[in-house]
Parts: structure tokens; C-alpha cells; sequence
């Protein structure tokens, strides 16, 4: 008998192995970025939901939604900032480049050194932490 049913998952990003990016995706039983441990390594994370119709152990019609913004281990940097960093670097011309060209306003510097584009929704942990705590104490007072 078929039946649809939903599953949460955490999908996280690593640094390249021979120059690809590694995401690794694990079932969760909640959405708590406050739950989801830094093992030092990390990029990032997202969320995402998936229906799946399962019939006995076959899974068919996987639809993922609900998906999340990535929340970055690092600090976000500026185009200026980058071109700071990085300027001299014949390494990162393409990338700046791009910045330019496309007009991004953020980047992440990861915990490992890499550099991303963050889109718009896209955080850092510092950032969520501390709007975590703000809403947190806001919450707090109103008891």
C-alpha cells in the first residue's frame, strides 16, 4: 500500500576533495540549527523537507521543499574586503571578477579558508547566534 509521508534533513557542505565541493545529507529529526554540532571542517548548512511515497521498501516521487537558507561557518566579508584579502592573488581574479560583474554584496569567509557568494537569506552562525539570542531575551521579558 503506497502512502506519502514527510522526512526532515540537514544537508552539510564541505570543502573540495579534488575540486568539488562534498555535500553530505542526513535525516534530522527537527530543524534546530541550534542542535547541529560544528565539527571544524563544515562550510555550512541547510534544511530541506521531502515527500516521498513509500510502497513497502520502495520509495518513489521524491519531492524535496521546504528548503532552507545556508547558514555559514565564517565571517561575512564585503567585495572590498575580498579585494583586500585576496587582490594580489592571480588565484581568486576570476572570482572577484565575478563578484564584481554580478554585483553580490556578500561573501563568506569559511572557517576553512574558502571563500563563497552568499545569496539573499543566507547567514553566518555568528549572525544567526546572535539574532537567536535577541529574540530569545525578547521572549524572555514578555513572561
Amino acid at each position: 500500500m503506497k502512502k506519502k509521508i514527510k522526512k526532515r534533513y540537514i544537508e552539510k557542505f564541505y570543502p573540495r576533495i579534488l575540486s568539488t565541493e562534498v555535500t553530505v545529507v542526513a535525516e534530522v529529526e527537527d530543524r534546530s540549527p541550534m542542535k547541529v554540532e560544528n565539527d571544524g571542517k563544515m562550510h555550512g548548512f541547510r534544511f530541506f523537507d521531502e515527500y516521498q511515497v513509500v510502497d513497502g521498501d520502495k520509495v518513489f516521487n521524491r519531492e524535496k521543499v521546504n528548503v532552507s537558507n545556508w547558514i555559514f561557518f565564517g565571517k561575512r566579508i564585503t567585495l572590498e574586503e575580498l579585494k583586500l584579502r585576496c587582490g594580489n592573488n592571480p588565484k581568486y581574479d576570476i572570482f572577484i571578477r565575478n563578484v564584481e560583474v554580478n554585483h553580490y554584496d556578500s561573501i563568506c569567509l569559511t572557517q576553512s579558508g574558502d571563500y563563497f557568494i552568499m545569496s539573499d537569506g543566507d547567514i553566518t552562525w555568528e549572525e544567526y547566534f546572535f539574532e537567536y539570542n535577541r529574540i530569545k531575551k525578547q521572549l524572555e521579558r514578555l513572561r
